[in-house]
């Protein structure tokens, strides 16, 4: 029986979220490993600890420990020592951000200023900085804090016209949902203040094959 690391060698294609959803693809640990951990749930925590540093946005890391049940705020007497190496962040990628977009949001708009500097915005990596994405402005995007979780939860995306798809995954009743998020689909982002700014492609495709809960609309 083909496996699917020979299917995706015999595609030439990246495996993205959609191929392991159809592959029905899950992961595991070995029995002496799982067992190791399942024994000592400080280097659980460590090795979880490892991953999400590794792997994903700090936006969400709460949400995926939730998910599987892990509580991290358990004290443990591990002297487990996993260690993170993380690629070095560009400082002025904040600065860069911000500038670019007006220090508002691109999806509402959303700006305070309090004495003179802004607060309550974040620049988002559009390709995860765990992923390899540059810290570089078209690769960013001004975000609040909310878009900016919704954004890296595959809440929504933008097609390649810059405009604002919501997952048809995403519902709710609250009116606050139709005033922050539904309001905005099918428009435009608001722009950079340069050109030179815009997202690129490369970047916003990634976000929409390993990101985002849905398919773009033709």
């Amino acid at each position: 029986m083909e496996t699917s690391k020979q299917k995706c060698s015999k595609l030439k294609v990246h495996p993205n979220k959609s191929f392991f959803r159809n592959e029905h693809i899950l992961g595991g640990f070995p029995e002496p490993i799982y067992q190791q951990l399942r024994d000592h749930p400080g280097e659980l925590q460590e090795l979880a600890q490892y991953l999400l540093n590794a792997h994903f946005p700090e936006s969400i890391h709460q949400d995926i420990l939730d998910a599987i049940g892990l509580n991290m705020d358990v004290p443990t007497t591990s002297e487990a020592t996993y260690t993170t190496t993380r690629r070095a962040r560009d400082p002025r990628f904040r600065e860069l951000i911000m500038d670019a977009y007006g220090h508002q949001c691109a999806i509402c708009g959303f700006q305070v200023l309090l004495k003179g500097r802004s607060i309550a915005l974040e620049a988002a990596h559009i390709q995860w900085h765990q992923a390899g994405g540059p810290d570089i402005v078209v690769n960013g995007l001004c975000l609040c804090p909310l878009h900016h979780k919704l954004f890296d939860r595959g809440v929504f995306t933008l097609n390649d016209h810059l405009r604002i798809q919501i997952s048809e995954a995403a519902s709710s009743n609250s009116q606050a949902f139709k005033d922050w998020m539904l309001v905005y689909e099918g428009r435009e982002i608001r722009y950079p203040k340069q050109e030179k700014y815009y997202p690129e492609d490369a970047y916003i495709l990634w976000h929409v094959e390993e990101v985002f809960l849905g398919e773009l609309k033709g």
